[in-house]
């Protein structure tokens, strides 16, 4: 069953923007070659950093390939793995940016098998158990996909959807800070975290972990936040795994359809932001 590449069938296919995105960071790996820097992480990345503008101003080639925050640590992983193989004569730096509330969604076993590359990955999985389960219902999924597809209505989602390099804002604005689980599991956020860490050792890259942007009079709890992050972040201890706490705020006129997205006009200035602090830790 997973030799029909279902988990890559639903993700081509599906009427889901979360899909959607992975889709289109994956042919962008495709045609990727010769990068120097990558970006990878979730929404607040996605929305923030213009890779367009980082390369044209730092004249280091990079790319942005920002997923959302459902497919956790172990979607990264599965797609730097893509990003290593493509680019592994010239990739030196892999910057992880996500938002404050990443780790307060726990999909690392659905998201795995989703970004998984071939039935190899099997072995690498947190729960073998569930990456069978998925194989099954993935199957199901992929056959009803296929059903519905259609080229044309494809097309137009896909032209509605993606903007600047990313999922379009909703108009719809949800500005509440996300609540904080008791819940999730942080054993696989770590075990998916060591793994992205060591494949960067084998291949001489640095993995700088840092935050994506947030709007500047929310959440207050702000460090309560940052505490959920080190249960995470704070843990790993690695010479090639470089964490930096500090997070760049953005005004309520920049203000997006979240509190850690821009306004894609101000995506620019957020990226000179992140200029600025690069070159203050002397990482360009």
């Amino acid at each position: 069953l997973y030799s029909l590449k279902p988990n890559l069938k639903v993700v081509s296919k599906s009427y889901n923007k979360d899909f959607l995105i992975f889709d289109y960071q994956l042919n962008k790996i495709n045609k990727s070659n010769g990068l120097k820097y990558v970006f990878i992480g979730d929404s607040s990345l996605g929305n923030g950093i213009d890779a367009f503008y980082f390369e044209r101003y730092t004249n280091i080639k990079s790319s942005n390939f920002a997923l959302s925050d459902i497919y956790g640590l172990s979607g990264q992983y599965n797609l730097l793995k893509k990003i290593i193989s493509k680019n592994k004569q010239t990739l030196d730096k892999v910057f992880l940016i996500t938002s404050i509330y990443f780790p307060l969604t726990d999909h690392e076993d659905e998201a795995f098998f989703i970004t998984s590359n071939n039935f190899k990955d099997f072995l690498y999985s947190k729960s073998k158990l569930k990456f069978i389960k998925y194989i099954y219902q993935y199957s199901i999924k992929s056959f009803l996909v296929e059903y519905k597809f259609e080229e044309n209505k494809y097309n137009l989602f896909f032209n509605e959807t993606i903007f600047k390099d990313y999922i379009k804002q909703s108009e719809k604005h949800n500005l509440e800070a996300k609540k904080i689980s008791n819940d999730i599991d942080f054993s696989k956020k770590i075990f998916y975290l060591n793994k992205m860490i060591e494949l960067c050792e084998k291949h001489n890259v640095k993995l700088i972990k840092m935050y994506g942007p947030l709007y500047i009079n929310k959440p207050k709890e702000i460090n309560t936040y940052l505490h959920e992050n080190n249960k995470i972040f704070e843990i790993v201890k690695k010479k090639n795994f470089i964490k930096y706490d500090e997070v760049i705020r953005f005004e309520e006129y920049q203000l997006g359809d979240q509190l850690t997205h821009i306004k894609p006009e101000y995506k620019i200035d957020i990226t000179k932001k992140y200029i600025d602090f690069l070159n203050s830790k002397n990482l360009l």
